[in-house]
């Protein structure tokens, strides 16, 4: 175990060391630039190079029941397949197949769970589908952002499905704006398949100071703890998240002490009512279902959300507030002002995971 208290010298390389292939960025390989689509939203040209990358990565899966008529395996009766089904393991990742908006994600009919990313290509809006995820497998929310390569989800077995698989779908015109599906395999055809690089960061923002982490003086004393690797992976994917939302390192600091207080950094399956999870969120109040909190990314994902609606878009200033006003927000706690006692372990942490003002490059 590590202390983290004061001054981090020495313990970037050890929490580099505990958490190297946790968070490790995934990169997108697209072959070359999109080409310009044609009015039905296919690439124009024989030889158009493909607009998509794959969902899943090379060795991962065999191709399932493809796009057009056949015959539902469940009912027996004649149907358009929509989309190209990919037959992996349950809890393969899967990955976005450029860059987008998410315009659904969670229960659909038939799907079990889904995930709808809407992206513009060529200055035309083409939708791709992910289906038959479980709860938990589904790791992003309705309006997130994504990157080409992101990991979104994992495989499930969910809804009217006869086998764990990706059933995956490309809609030209978009699917809630009057598009229509097409086969997504000319559309990858060519596209290389999304890899992880294990020692590579995704996007990082630049390199923060203390006045970035903590812009005012500590008032309340402090608390500290001997971090587990299992914490330290815990906080390293809280940044992770915050760093793909493209939020500023303040935001990250409040999200580890929010989680610091709420659950001490562990991923927990109890707590008060029906509080579970890193950030303690409940189903009954809206953050999601029960599988879906006890994905670590997706209860991230939630609260940096929460924390965008309801804090930084409304507040200009926000990143100058004291920590606890700013977490209450977001968490509604009965013990309002407990956040505050964990604000210099998670600047520390912060500073251990990600580098400081003086590093040419993030820690990791």
């Amino acid at each position: 175990m590590l202390k983290l208290a004061g001054a981090v010298v020495g313990a970037v390389v050890m929490i580099t060391v505990l958490i190297a292939g946790t968070v490790g960025g995934i990169v997108a390989a697209m072959a070359g630039p999109p080409a310009p689509l044609t009015a039905c939203g296919l690439p124009s040209g024989p030889s158009a190079p493909a607009v998509l990358g794959y969902p899943l990565a090379p060795g991962t899966y065999r191709l399932g029941s493809p796009f057009g008529a056949r015959t539902n395996p469940i009912t027996g009766t004649p149907e358009q397949h929509h989309g190209q089904d990919f037959a992996a393991p349950e809890g393969t990742p899967i990955y976005a197949a450029a860059d987008g908006t998410v315009t659904a994600a969670g229960p659909a009919t038939g799907f079990g769970q889904w995930i709808v990313i809407d992206h513009t290509l060529g200055g035309h809006v083409i939708s791709t589908v992910y289906g038959h995820m479980w709860p938990q497998g589904v790791a992003v929310i309705t309006s997130q952002h994504i990157h080409a390569g992101q990991p979104i989800g994992q495989v499930g077995n969910n809804g009217q499905s006869t086998g764990p698989h990706l059933h995956f779908e490309a809609w030209p015109g978009g699917r809630f704006t009057g598009g229509t599906p097409v086969d997504p395999l000319p559309l990858l055809a060519g596209a290389s398949h999304h890899q992880p690089a294990p020692d590579r960061p995704p996007p990082a923002a630049a390199a923060a100071t203390s006045s970035d982490l903590m812009p005012l003086p500590l008032t309340t004393p402090q608390r500290h703890l001997d971090l587990t690797a299992q914490q330290l992976a815990n906080a390293a994917l809280i940044v992770t998240v915050g760093q793909q939302r493209g939020l500023p390192p303040r935001a990250w600091v409040i999200a580890i002490a929010t989680a610091l207080q709420e659950s001490s950094l562990h991923n927990l399956d109890h707590g008060d009512r029906d509080s579970i999870g890193l950030f303690q969120q409940r189903p009954s109040t809206g953050w999601g279902t029960v599988g879906q909190i006890m994905n670590p990314t997706y209860a991230a994902t939630r609260f940096y959300a929460a924390l965008q609606t309801t804090v930084i878009t409304n507040d200009p200033h926000w990143n100058t507030r004291p920590l606890t006003q700013i977490a209450q927000i977001v968490q509604r706690s009965g013990l309002p002002n407990a956040y505050a006692q964990w604000e210099q372990l998670s600047a520390d942490t912060v500073l251990a995971i990600h580098g400081t003002a003086s590093s040419c490059t993030p820690a990791l």
